[in-house]
């Protein structure tokens, strides 16, 4: 069965018919990546096994996976959904998976991502970067993040994965799922104060836009190039649809109008314009991340004046040489 918001799109067969790219060697204690025949033509999606599966597999309550390889231009026609979620400092801790029948260390965060995102008798086809790029090789990362575009572009569903449940996170859904909601304007402001279930799921839903998932610079190209987007909190769903009716519902508070998620889905709608890349590090400066080459590499998907010829991503320069490359 499937939660509201989620439909299942993949099956064991569909999985199968992907070259399995998991062939590690029998007395290989730990998983080690095969490396990919053309990092510029293909990438790895993950087959996320069911928690059934898992069970059956002898390894208990733990996360059980395999990688799959796929040709880029068979992306527009295979069914997986990305994630896009923040990795979290390493201080957050780790906590292990299984990868190909092997142990796999993965950042806590994204791990209760996994483990929210199983289906109970089903495999989920994914691309999760930390998992699908070998992250520690660096030509194959080259190749794999100048692709992210791409493979955000094509997947039929972008997962936004803004955490565990916090700060009365499971209103602020309550407060998304209210269609009647988004519907009160300004001129029912003395309703909104003086109900006080209402304003605690508005308060809800302020936080939620605040969480510091909207301040990564990653996820801007990985919400405003996806065809279809689901915003998930713990065990709780929404559409963006959904999402944006209560953002541009209202839109007249300034909590919401100087928030990030109003930010980007305003661009989403813009997708479709001139996006130059110049124009894009100063509309994003304020965004995040913990490599300043990414300030540069993590808008390419969206400059479309930036062929790949033109900008290579190249992960063995030092940052001044990646800004000197924008400005040549």
């Amino acid at each position: 069965m499937s939660r509201p918001g989620e439909t299942h799109k993949a099956t064991d067969n569909e999985a199968l018919t992907i070259d399995d790219c998991t062939n590690n060697p029998a007395d290989a204690s730990v998983f080690v990546y095969s490396p990919l025949h053309n990092p510029t033509k293909e990438t790895r999606l993950l087959v996320l096994k069911s928690k059934y599966q898992s069970e059956c597999g002898g390894y208990g309550y733990n996360i059980e996976c395999s990688l799959r390889l796929v040709p880029l231009y068979l992306l527009s026609i295979t069914n997986y959904e990305a994630l896009s979620y923040t990795w979290g400092s390493p201080g957050d801790g780790v906590r292990e998976i299984r990868l190909g029948g092997k142990p796999f260390d993965v950042r806590i965060n994204l791990w209760w991502a996994l483990d929210h995102l199983r289906y109970p008798d089903q495999p989920r086809i994914l691309w999760i970067d930390a998992l699908c790029i070998d992250q520690s090789n660096d030509i194959e990362r080259n190749h794999q993040v100048r692709q992210m575009g791409l493979v955000y572009s094509e997947a039929s569903k972008v997962i936004v994965w803004l955490g565990l449940p916090a700060a009365n996170s499971n209103a602020a859904f309550e407060f998304i799922a209210d269609g009647d909601a988004a519907s009160l304007d300004i001129q029912a402001g003395a309703y909104e104060v003086s109900n006080p279930f209402h304003t605690t799921n508005l308060n809800a839903f302020f936080a939620l836009c605040e969480r510091g998932y909207w301040s990564r610079l990653w996820v801007i190209q990985e919400i405003v190039l996806a065809k279809e987007l689901m915003v998930r909190c713990g065990p709780d769903v929404a559409t963006w649809t959904a999402f944006s009716r209560a953002l541009q519902g209202y839109e007249h508070y300034d909590r919401i109008k100087s928030s990030l998620p109003y930010l980007f889905d305003r661009q989403r709608s813009d997708r479709y314009y001139e996006c130059r890349l110049l124009n894009l590090l100063e509309a994003c400066q304020a965004s995040k991340c913990a490599d300043p080459r990414d300030k540069v590499y993590g808008l390419l998907g969206l400059a479309n004046d930036c062929g790949e010829d033109e900008l290579v991503v190249d992960y063995s320069k030092t940052v001044y040489e990646v800004y000197m490359d924008v400005i040549a």
